[in-house]
């Protein structure tokens, strides 16, 4: 029995014996070789001020691994948008007309508890912060957040990752 191993363009060739000829082995194929992408991260923006809204879908849409799937302008509509469009992620304005962020959050994570809720907040002095991270939210940011930190955030609170802040944590 005779064996000879041979490499050509990255496949190994190993040569038996007259009962088998040859056999090629080639290397498992890389993810990169594949053309795979991982899913894009969906995105709901739900914000009653539209100038505010605009520029976040603006800034968001220019990641590679984010899809701005819809926007709403009040919690009622959030709620109905999040069961037709199963978001992966949320950004919620906490105050907002019709139906604010803390009823929504709640409505929402008791009937789809595998979205993620991140609340927007415009400062960290807002009573309802507290509320909306009891309803269903995992973190919260402020409005005026420089875009790097909401991408961030975001990324994170996909996997579940996100730390709550301490600013807001009760004291005893």
């Amino acid at each position: 029995m005779s064996l000879v191993l041979k490499r050509e363009g990255g496949a190994e060739t190993i040569r038996y014996s007259s009962v088998m000829k040859e056999m090629v082995f080639r290397p498992w194929p890389t993810l990169s070789s594949l053309n795979f992408h991982p899913p894009k991260i969906r995105l709901l923006l739900v914000d009653d001020e539209i100038d505010s809204r605009k520029r976040l879908a603006i800034a968001l849409s220019r990641e590679e691994d984010f899809q701005v799937v819809g926007q709403a302008s009040h919690g009622r509509e959030a709620i109905q948008l999040a069961s037709q469009l199963q978001p992966d992620v949320i950004l919620m304005d906490i105050c907002m007309p019709i139906c604010d962020g803390v009823v929504a959050s709640r409505t929402i994570h008791q009937r789809n508890p595998w979205i993620k809720i991140l609340a927007l907040a415009n400062s960290d002095e807002d009573q309802n912060i507290w509320q909306v991270l009891q309803a269903g939210a995992l973190d919260y940011l402020l409005k005026n957040s420089p875009p790097e930190k909401i991408v961030a955030a975001i990324r994170a609170c996909r996997h579940r990752d996100s730390p709550l802040h301490t600013t807001i944590a009760p004291t005893e």
